[in-house]
């Protein structure tokens, strides 16, 4: 594995991660954007201050819907228990989101095909925090460095009833992972005592967490949300710097 592959080598250039278009009907791609509707109707947007769920979701590349749809299942484990129907006047969706596999499940032959470097592959899996009722997304690991096909975006149907997707809407979302790595971490489960340094940081965090939530569980409707900055500024409780690795916005490139 070269140093392209290997994050931990500090890499002289960036991996590959090429997208071909292997249908007329391919899905647009396009950087996975930060925000959610949930979280902007959340009190005061208090859902956005939380940073991991942020970054997460523009942590790789969304592939789009086309159209305007709605799908319906009825709880059978047939084919044509699963219906598809147009709700705008694009003229090719059975071509592009079929019942392909029964039991409820709904694909989407997205018409691309990835390409990485030796080690990497494309992890394939629903855009992060997206949560339509009644519906789930499927994810697969594409090992890119060598297929040679493409892969189809599929979600299950939790229960019988009908899902719409718009047109635009994030209906998968890729990222590519140095997958190969995996296998050699080893992980180790340690009392927190044996790093004293690290326990001290915790519990301030603890402190701080624990007067937060109880401010914030009397907080009056219009009041403003109280909501600990020191994660989202880069700092520590006692002021202490993150490293310059510490980020609060992700900035994706688009695919060219």
């Amino acid at each position: 594995m070269d140093s392209a592959a290997d994050p931990s080598g500090g890499p002289a250039r960036a991996p590959r991660f090429d997208i071909y278009r292997v249908s007329e009907h391919a899905l647009d791609i396009v950087p996975g954007r930060a925000g959610r509707d949930w979280m902007e109707a959340t009190p005061q947007g208090y859902a956005k201050r939380c940073l991991p769920m942020v970054v997460a979701n523009a942590s790789g590349w969304d592939i789009l819907s086309p159209c305007t749809f709605e799908a319906t299942w009825d709880g059978t484990p047939r084919r044509d228990g699963l219906t598809v129907r147009g709700l705008d006047d694009f003229p090719h969706l059975s071509r592009i989101v079929a019942p392909d596999f029964g039991q409820g499940t709904l694909t989407f032959r997205i018409g691309l095909l990835f390409r990485t470097d030796p080690g990497w592959g494309t992890w394939l899996r629903g855009p992060p925090n997206v949560c339509p009722d009644g519906l789930h997304p499927l994810e697969g690991l594409i090992e890119s460095d060598w297929l040679p096909f493409t892969a189809t975006m599929n979600w299950r149907f939790t229960r019988p009833g009908s899902v719409t997707f718009a047109k635009g809407d994030p209906i998968g979302f890729v990222v590519p992972i140095p997958h190969l790595l995996l296998d050699a971490i080893q992980p180790t489960i340690r009392p927190l005592d044996d790093d004293p340094e690290l326990k001290a940081q915790y519990e301030a965090w603890q402190a701080d967490r624990v007067a937060v939530k109880a401010a914030f569980n009397e907080t009056k409707p219009g009041e403003k949300l109280p909501w600990p900055l020191h994660y989202v500024r880069g700092a520590m409780q006692d002021g202490t710097r993150a490293p310059e690795s510490h980020l609060t916005k992700r900035r994706l490139k688009a695919p060219r």
